[in-house]
């Protein structure tokens, strides 16, 4: 797994207020990272002042959509002035050549957010230094999970210097109050940090010095899957050798949902029969809250064992063998692409990117002639690796659509749930058997569209 950063820093604004402090703060940021964590400063690229124009930042994001796949981590900074629109209820980045109260040259974070929606990067973290990027988050609850599990479970995440509110870019010569903090707390570590323990430091930290809120969650409507990026100190890569965390934990708390949710609908039920309708109402609100937590639980099982089974599925017939021999070849060709993008030899680029395009062709090609999603069964025996199958079905078909993509994770979950549910004696065979037909069936079908491209 690579870790890669797109930091962007402006200083010297064309037509705005000129800032101190927020070029220094992204060299420092990316200084420590590329020293004492697991990042290579081959794999940072950065838009400083001048640089920093909506086209550049624009075509930066449009070459990490072709060059990143699930092998790479990415984290984007951004220091620099933000806007928000009270009546559009929408936040902004203001690159270098924007120009004062002209919303067509800024750059929307909605924009921002549809590429890391698309990205295919394992963990995406986005840092925002700038006023109002609080504008960002959507409400969530968390649970807790050991960072190793945490760590295979795909992410997207945001920490933003503040709320929706101004935000102090600090004295002349020093770096903002954000920027200090987190370097502080980066500085101080001596193992590993997940980014929500990096965030509480930063909100403490911060938050004692200056009148502003730093705030750290996970993107929930842009892909998120319940994962975190950890940071874990360059020293320690050798010496550390960390326990396996205990899958039955995480099972256990998976279990223990699943009991809640039925027992929510037996409490509903017997309302229902005495006609209590307020007592109907506060329970099913609570229904709703844990079926959406519960959701997100299940999907984030299906991805931990994912990532389990993808370690034995060469060894099982469901793929062809010159398979992953393809799909290598694609990898190289996307690094080989990224490589001469970052020099700016466009005309290069788009030679491999025609390479890339053929080999995706042929990679399809096997996956349609050997017929992979007729071999998927779908059965309790096989929901992991078959999920695995079709996310790996998925990621080669670019013309799938998010919400068809969000659709399928959504049925391999209930398919997991009442697979659960069966075993824990939670519902009769016949319901088990029946239900899960017609998901299987109902799977099958949005499976075959995506195979055919439509």
């Amino acid at each position: 797994m690579s870790n890669h950063i797109f930091a962007i820093g402006i200083d010297n604004y064309k037509n705005c207020t000129k800032l101190n402090n927020a070029v220094r703060d992204i060299e420092n940021i990316v200084d420590i990272l590329t020293d004492k964590y697991d990042f290579n400063k081959s794999n940072v690229t950065k838009l400083l002042n001048e640089e920093a124009t909506l086209e550049n930042i624009t075509n930066e994001l449009e070459n990490y959509l072709t060059s990143q796949d699930e092998s790479q981590n990415l984290i984007i900074l951004f220091s620099g002035h933000g806007e928000f629109d009270d009546l559009l209820q929408m936040g902004y980045l203001i690159p270098q050549e924007a120009l004062p109260y002209s919303k067509s040259t800024y750059f929307p974070y909605s924009t921002l957010f549809s590429y890391i929606k698309a990205l295919k990067s394992h963990h995406i973290l986005l840092v925002s230094d700038s006023c109002f990027s609080g504008s960002v988050f959507t409400p969530y609850r968390k649970i807790e999970t050991s960072k190793e599990k945490l760590d295979k479970i795909p992410s997207k995440w945001a920490i933003t210097s503040g709320r929706i509110e101004p935000v102090s870019d600090g004295e002349p010569g020093k770096n903002s109050p954000f920027a200090e903090a987190l370097i502080t707390v980066l500085n101080k570590n001596t193992g590993s940090l997940s980014i929500s323990e990096i965030s509480n430091r930063i909100v403490s930290e911060v938050a004692e010095k200056v009148d502003q809120i730093p705030r750290g969650e996970p993107l929930q409507s842009y892909g998120h899957k319940g994962g975190e990026f950890i940071f874990t100190r360059k020293i320690d890569n050798k010496a550390s050798n960390p326990k396996k965390s205990k899958d039955f934990s995480e099972r256990e708390e998976l279990l223990k949902l699943i009991e809640s949710n039925y027992e929510l609908e037996e409490k509903i039920e017997e309302a229902e029969n005495e006609n209590k309708t307020g007592t109907i109402r506060r329970l099913t609100k609570e229904k709703e809250s844990l079926t959406n937590i519960l959701n997100k639980e299940l999907l984030k099982e299906l991805e931990i064992q994912r990532v389990n089974v993808s370690q034995n599925i060469k060894n099982e017939d469901k793929l062809p063998k010159n398979y992953f021999e393809k799909y290598e070849e694609i990898m190289e060709v996307r690094k080989k692409k990224n490589a001469v993008v970052k020099k700016q030899k466009y005309q290069e680029a788009a030679i491999l990117r025609d390479e890339e395009k053929k080999l995706e062709k042929e990679l399809q090609s096997i996956l349609n002639q050997d017929q992979v999603l007729e071999k998927l069964d779908l059965s309790t025996e096989s929901l992991y690796s078959d999920y695995f199958l079709s996310q790996l079905i998925m990621n080669i078909q670019s013309g799938v659509k998010f919400d068809r993509r969000d659709l399928i994770e959504n049925i391999f979950g209930r398919l997991l749930f009442f697979d659960l549910s069966f075993k824990s004696g939670k519902i009769s065979p016949f319901i088990f058997k029946d239900t899960r037909a017609k998901l299987v069936e109902a799977l099958k079908t949005e499976l075959n569209k995506t195979g055919s491209n439509n």
